[in-house]
């Protein structure tokens, strides 16, 4: 039994979930329930797998599941250990703990960069349609009255 690894989401175009399998790219499956979907690509990875054989391809490595201690080692300047020390002093917090607080700030701040610039694209594309159309909207007038 191949060990890769598979993710179903749910597809507005098709309305349907869509399975795809991430280590054999073109291998994906739609289903009316995400379990259909799922069974649907385990077939077609199978297939895939059996043409990638008989062609004598090898096939890619599966993805495994990381478990994360919570430990990392970082390396700093000796300049910049001395601010963050300082800095974590003044704040009655450990390095550590300032560390955390700046990386969980980093990644908070990307995440709501990516929201927002989501949102912006939506409202630009949306602001674009309503241009198109009232410059469609005048185009048909001035062709009206001449």
């Amino acid at each position: 039994m191949y060990k890769y690894s598979f993710r179903v989401l749910w597809s507005e175009a098709d309305n349907a979930y869509v399975a795809t399998c991430p280590e054999l790219p073109g291998v994906s499956a739609l289903g009316e329930s995400e379990g259909e979907a799922l069974r649907e690509a385990k077939v077609a990875m199978e297939l895939y797998i059996e043409d990638m054989l008989e062609s004598g391809e090898s096939l890619p490595e599966p993805q495994i599941a990381h478990e994360y201690s919570g430990q990392t080692r970082v390396r700093f300047s000796k300049d910049m250990h001395r601010q963050a020390a300082q800095r974590a002093e003044r704040e009655g917090v450990s390095l550590n703990r300032l560390i955390e607080n700046a990386v969980a700030a980093l990644l908070g701040s990307y995440d709501a960069y990516e929201y927002m610039r989501r949102e912006m694209k939506q409202i630009f594309a949306e602001q674009f349609a309503k241009n198109s159309l009232v410059t469609a909207s005048r185009y048909n007038t001035l062709g009206e009255e001449g």
